[in-house]
């Protein structure tokens, strides 16, 4: 059983994981804006970018939560 001290990093790691989530999908939603305008790397790259690197760290994050 769970000792009282690990219960909150428990709701932590849920809220942090679901705040990643957003912000990936935020970026998703830029990069597909981009494109859809027709901009070249120069305006998508920094949304391309920054996805990856959130989504790394989504991965990372979902992988040591096991």
């Amino acid at each position: 059983m769970p000792d009282a001290r690990s219960a909150p990093l428990a709701g932590r790691s849920l809220r942090s994981r679901s705040s990643v989530t957003r912000l990936l999908l935020l970026l998703a939603g830029a990069l597909a804006v981009h494109l859809r305008k027709g901009d070249g790397p120069q305006k998508y790259a920094p949304a391309l970018v920054c996805g990856l690197l959130v989504a790394v760290y989504l991965a990372l994050h979902l992988g040591s939560a096991r």
